[in-house]
């Protein structure tokens, strides 16, 4: 945009229902964009280029009724004209911030671990309840279950709060990093679970990874039918945040699928997203978006998953193809070589 002359960028709200509520966050620009990113996410070529000599501009979102606004003023064929006054300011130097770190320790393969958490910091507007202090604190549900239960699983399960998630990602950043300097490195990651998107209706989980990890993700669902009703397992492409870096090792990756609370649906929402984009990043982000039963039963469902992968007798394949959904379907186990 500032190439093209433009002073300052205003951006719709990313939610598919809107009661006056912008939704915030942050807006950043590479140095250069390349043609094969640009293709991989269907925009255009045009975008490619240096950007390191284009001038910074101010972002601001805005909500789905001002979008609407400002469309029919245009349509009419009038000049649009905005003023924008913005308090978002960067602050100069570095802070310190520290990941929190929690883990049972694998009984028999204690070097080869399962990795799961969300991100304990929030945008100042709301409480941050769905994003993400309910999903950590599933996270650490689920880890205590295993505790007070006595389970101790053949690898090691470990739990991260990540710092500085909405920022730019850098308590994942770090940790990935951490790892790949370890002495293990990448390949000692059996798995990773991350939940990011709400708290709400747990129907299962959707599982990127390899075929036999599958197979024991379908029959620790299989067991779930009367205690959390989350008995689902698909293969959706699922893009997260802090634990993207392993997904690009090829290391099998989970979260949980979510089902709407609210009447309130948009077709373009994904199945493991419940309500989350209703919320996030506004004021309406409070502690009462969260029902303790749905947060029982999805750190129940965590902790089953959780363990079963961490006691699988070999470790997950990192070069084996992931299994996809085909057409974006449940994939059977008659047909699950076939899904991709």
């Amino acid at each position: 945009a500032s190439r093209r002359g433009a002073v300052a960028v205003l951006v719709r709200s990313l939610t598919p229902f809107s009661l006056a509520t912008p939704h915030t966050g942050s807006q950043s620009r590479p140095a250069s964009i390349a043609p094969d990113w640009l293709s991989a996410r269907n925009m255009p070529a045009s975008f490619a280029g240096d950007y390191s000599g284009v001038a910074r501009i101010p972002a601001a979102s805005i909500t789905v009724e001002d979008v609407a606004l400002l469309s029919r003023i245009q349509a009419r064929g009038k000049d649009v004209r905005v003023r924008i006054e913005m308090g978002a300011f960067n602050h100069p130097g570095m802070v310190i911030s520290r990941n929190t770190i929690a883990e049972i320790q694998g009984s028999v393969k204690p070097d080869e671990v399962v990795i799961m958490g969300g991100h304990m910091d929030s945008w100042d507007v709301g409480q941050g309840a769905t994003d993400d202090a309910g999903p950590s604190l599933v996270c650490l549900q689920a880890l205590l279950a295993m505790l007070r239960l006595g389970l101790r699983p053949l690898r090691t399960i470990r739990m991260v709060f990540f710092t500085a998630e909405e920022i730019g990602l850098y308590g994942g950043a770090q940790h990935y990093a951490n790892q790949v300097a370890s002495a293990a490195g990448v390949e000692a990651i059996h798995l990773v679970a991350e939940l990011d998107h709400g708290i709400f209706n747990p129907l299962g989980i959707s599982l990127q990874a390899d075929f036999t990890t599958q197979m024991v993700a379908r029959f620790t669902a299989s067991l779930l039918g009367t205690s959390t009703g989350a008995t689902r397992v698909v293969s959706r492409f699922t893009e997260q945040s802090d634990l993207n870096d392993f997904k690009n090792h090829n290391v099998p990756f989970m979260t949980l699928l979510q089902g709407p609370n609210n009447v309130f649906r948009s077709k373009v929402e994904t199945e493991f997203q419940g309500d989350y984009f209703l919320y996030h990043h506004t004021h309406a982000d409070t502690v009462d978006r969260l029902i303790p039963s749905q947060m029982d039963k999805a750190a129940a469902t965590m902790a089953a998953h959780l363990y079963a992968f961490a006691s699988m007798p070999e470790r997950s394949s990192h070069t084996a193809p992931m299994i996809y959904d085909a057409a974006d379907a449940e994939c059977t186990l008659p047909t699950m070589a076939t899904c991709a």
